[in-house]
């Protein structure tokens, strides 16, 4: 279960980053890839990863599409990414088995 201090911007800032950084680096993209399919500079995207910026939703569609992810798969692994660094289980978004909510 998600606690509303969980979506403090600073906090999913600090996930978002590594997320982004890894779907990157496993696409094998470079920072100037990603932004050219992205439409931004690069060093928006770097400073994305490095937790200088916080995305727009808009952003937030664009690089899960330019990574292959639909915006709910993007944001169940911030999701989890923030669960797994506090210490809490995590229940994917796209889990649609209403017995492993049980």
């Amino acid at each position: 279960m998600f606690k509303p201090e969980y979506f403090d911007p600073e906090l999913l800032k600090k996930s978002f980053g590594p997320v982004l950084r890894a779907l990157r680096e496993e696409k094998e993209l470079t920072l100037e890839d990603l932004a050219q399919m992205a439409g931004c500079h690069w060093k928006h995207i770097g400073e994305l990863e490095r937790f200088k910026k916080a995305p727009s939703f808009s952003m937030v569609l664009k690089l899960g599409c330019c990574l292959g992810l639909t915006h709910i798969e993007f944001v169940d692994l911030i999701l989890k990414d923030i669960a797994l660094k506090n210490g809490q289980l995590y229940t994917s978004l796209l889990d649609t088995d209403p017995q492993s909510k049980k």
